[in-house]
């Protein structure tokens, strides 16, 4: 029996492909000339009928922004067969609140439970910058915005941003260590954002990021209690959510009131809930804010939107473990 692994792999590849414009034998020899394909726009009697289909999106779309393929879960049925769920994400094409236009993350809703919802957040390429932090600012409150030394860009006035939404920060309480056998409560908190589709998925060809503890330019800079500071390009692998949007600014009460409440929720449902030092691990993700890349692939702006708390597009999440089989 083939690996649903394997053929979610190809599926993937061959689907690119497709959407690319470079070659649809690839995915032709995934499907039967008779396979009938269902999506949100079309539904496709056979084989060809999904070729012209996709090949019409491909080109209304891509003369606007490129999109971002991903496959979203695989799995072999009793037959033999296997099922592959993907998604395009495209820019939102227009914002009510005169914003860059992103990359859309797409992630898939696993189920809706009684006050949240179960998410998958798909593997990325993302910028991560992040620090331990201790005494006042584990209870000052903080944008979600990245920090300073997270932006290696200018922002020029004839420049194009290649923009990314939404942006996320993790929150984990961590243990401190002092010498002499002592140790205080700290926070782990990190930023990140998936890089945009057109940069590729190799780090090693992305701009050289500084170092923030010896650049006098961020080192200088950074708050007091700080320590453990870093910025990199990370692959973060899949991730499954229990969110629940906030409506209103994610204020620090708020953020970890709700999170709290969530991991009691989950619990009760069956679940486990990822924890650092016996807390959950608290996921705050921004729909409301966007990274902007420059053509060179530098971070140089970021926009947190203003919006009436009935549109705000801010939740709160916690970790959950996945059950293998």
């Amino acid at each position: 029996m083939v690996d649903a692994s394997d053929v979610a792999l190809a599926f993937g590849a061959a689907l690119g492909k497709a959407w690319r414009g470079e070659s649809f034998a690839p995915l032709a020899a995934l499907l039967l000339a008779d396979a009938s394909v269902e999506t949100p726009l079309w539904s496709c009697k056979d084989r060809a009928a999904y070729e012209s289909e996709l090949k019409g999106a491909r080109e209304f779309f891509s003369a606007l922004s490129p999109p971002a393929l991903t496959v979203l879960s695989h799995r072999t049925l009793a037959d033999g067969r296997t099922q592959v769920s993907w998604i395009l994400g495209f820019r939102d094409f227009a914002s009510l609140w005169a914003s860059p236009t992103a990359e859309q993350l797409p992630m898939q809703t696993i189920a809706s439970r009684k006050g949240y919802e179960l998410v998958r957040v798909p593997p990325m390429l993302a910028l991560q910058s992040e620090w331990t932090e201790s005494g006042m600012l584990l209870k000052s409150e903080q944008a979600p915005l990245p920090p300073a030394f997270a932006f290696t860009g200018e922002v020029k006035r004839r420049g194009w941003y290649n923009a990314v939404s939404p942006g996320f920060v993790e929150r984990a309480s961590v243990r401190q260590e002092l010498g002499a056998g002592m140790a205080q409560a700290a926070q782990r908190r990190r930023w990140y954002a998936s890089l945009p589709v057109r940069f590729g998925d190799e780090p090693s060809k992305l701009p050289r990021l500084p170092d923030p503890t010896t650049d006098p330019e961020y080192r200088d800079e950074l708050p007091d209690g700080v320590t453990s500071v870093s910025v990199g390009y990370v692959r973060r692998p899949a991730q499954l959510l229990a969110l629940r949007r906030l409506q209103q600014a994610p204020a620090n009460n708020a953020v970890l009131s709700a999170a709290l409440e969530l991991a009691a929720a989950v619990e009760a449902d069956g679940a486990t809930v990822v924890r650092s030092e016996g807390r959950p691990l608290v996921v705050q993700m921004s729909g409301d804010l966007k990274y902007g890349f420059n053509d060179r692939a530098e971070l140089a702006m970021s926009v947190w939107l203003s919006v009436p708390n009935a549109f705000k597009e801010e939740y709160v999440g916690v970790v959950v473990e996945e059950k293998t089989a």
